[in-house]
C-alpha cells in the first residue's frame, strides 16, 4: 500500500510540471487556438518567438548561402577529381588510407605546398619520424615556412593542435591552415607508452594488441570529437595518414567474410573524417634510359570511398615519382624544369 501511494504522489508531481508548460498558452496573431497545420504567415511569427529564445535560429530562404566549405586549398587535378571538388576543403577532416608507399604522403606533401603557395600556413605532426624532406622540398615544399613537431602520443597530437590553431588565428584571422597528422597508426596513446617494462622491453605482444588498442582508440575518437567543430571554427584542413594492419584474431566463419584488413584507430577516424580517401598501389612507372629499364615511380589508384561534400566512391589512377604527381606535360622520371 505505501509503495503504490509513493507512486500516485511520484505520477501527480510529474503531470504538474508538465501542467506548467501548455500548447495553449502559444498564441499566434490571426489564430484564437493553436493549429497542427500553420500557414506561412503564422510560420513566420512562430519563427520569430523561437529566435527571441534561441539566437542563431533563422530559415534558410532564397538568397542565403548555406556552404559546408568556406574556403578550399587548390591540389592537383587528379585529386580533385576523384574527391569531386574543387580542392581540399578547409574545416574539414580528410583521412589518407592505405598500405605503406601508396601515395598517401605525397597527397599530404601537395597539400602542404599548395597552402603556402596561398600565403597559409602548412603544419606537419610528425610521429613517425621518416618524413624525407629533401623529396618535400624536390616537390616544392618551402622548408623555411613549415612548421614541424615531433610528437610523442595521441593526446599530444591534439593538444599541439589546439594550441597551434589558435595562436595562428590571434595573428591571421584570415589565413588558410593545413595539419597534417604523419601517421595515426605509428602513434601511441599515453597508456601505451606507460606500458614498457624498466629493461625498456615492450610487454607480450597479444597483451598489448588486448589492452592498448582499445585504449588508443578511445583517445583518438575523444580528440576527434573535441577538435572536429573547432577546426571548423579555425577553417582549417586536418589530414591524417593512416594505414592497415591484417587481422589476425580470426577464425572459423568469421574468417571467412570478415575483412582481412583493418585501418588502425577504431571507427572514430572513419566516422569524424568528412573525405576519406584510400589509395592502393597497382603498378610501377619505369622509363627507358641508355637502353636500360629503370624504375622511377609508382601507380597508385585512389578511391573515395567516404564523401560528405560530393559524390563518393570515384576512382583515380595517379602515376607518382620522386617530383610528386607527374602530369600530363610532364613525363615521369624526369624533373619539371626538364620535361
Amino acid at each position: 500500500m505505501q509503495q503504490e501511494k509513493t507512486k500516485k504522489k511520484l505520477f501527480q508531481r510529474k503531470s504538474e510540471s508538465k501542467k506548467k508548460v501548455k500548447l495553449t498558452e502559444l498564441k499566434l496573431e490571426g489564430n484564437d487556438d493553436f493549429s497542427d497545420q500553420l500557414d506561412q504567415a503564422a510560420f513566420d511569427i512562430l519563427v520569430g518567438e523561437i529566435q527571441l529564445e534561441v539566437p542563431g535560429v533563422f530559415v534558410p530562404r532564397d538568397g542565403i548561402l548555406i556552404s559546408k566549405v568556406n574556403d578550399w586549398i587548390d591540389l592537383p587535378p587528379q585529386f580533385c577529381e576523384v574527391m569531386g571538388t574543387r580542392g581540399l576543403p578547409c574545416g574539414h577532416i580528410i583521412q589518407a588510407l592505405g598500405d605503406s608507399d601508396t601515395g598517401k604522403t605525397t597527397f599530404c606533401i601537395h597539400s602542404l605546398i599548395e597552402a603556402q603557395k596561398v600565403g597559409g600556413v602548412a603544419v606537419l605532426l610528425d610521429t613517425e619520424h621518416k618524413f624525407d624532406i629533401d623529396r618535400a622540398v624536390s616537390m616544392g615544399l618551402d622548408r623555411n615556412r613549415l612548421i614541424w613537431k615531433k610528437v610523442r602520443t595521441i593526446e599530444d597530437v591534439f593538444g599541439v593542435l589546439v594550441k597551434i590553431l589558435k595562436i595562428v588565428r590571434l595573428r591571421s584571422p584570415k589565413a588558410k591552415i593545413v595539419i597534417v597528422w604523419d601517421s595515426l597508426g605509428a602513434t601511441p596513446c599515453e597508456r601505451e607508452v606507460g606500458g614498457y617494462g624498466v629493461d625498456g622491453e615492450d610487454e607480450d605482444e597479444k597483451k598489448q594488441a588486448a589492452e592498448y588498442a582499445p585504449a588508443a582508440a578511445k583517445a583518438i575518437k575523444a580528440g576527434l570529437r573535441k577538435t572536429r567543430y573547432f577546426l571548423q571554427e579555425m577553417n582549417a584542413a586536418f589530414l591524417i595518414i593512416n594505414q592497415f594492419y591484417t587481422r589476425t584474431d580470426l577464425s572459423g566463419p568469421a574468417a571467412r567474410f570478415a575483412k582481412k584488413k583493418k585501418a588502425y584507430g577504431g571507427e572514430g577516424p572513419k566516422y569524424y573524417s568528412t573525405i576519406m580517401l584510400e589509395f592502393t598501389r597497382i603498378g610501377t612507372v619505369s622509363i627507358q634510359k641508355e637502353g636500360k629499364k629503370h624504375k622511377v615511380g609508382i601507380t597508385t589508384q585512389v578511391e573515395c570511398v567516404k564523401n560528405h561534400i560530393a559524390a563518393p566512391f570515384k576512382i583515380v589512377e595517379i602515376d607518382i615519382d620522386e617530383w610528386g604527381v607527374v602530369p600530363a606535360d610532364r613525363k615521369a622520371g624526369y624533373p619539371p624544369d626538364e620535361a
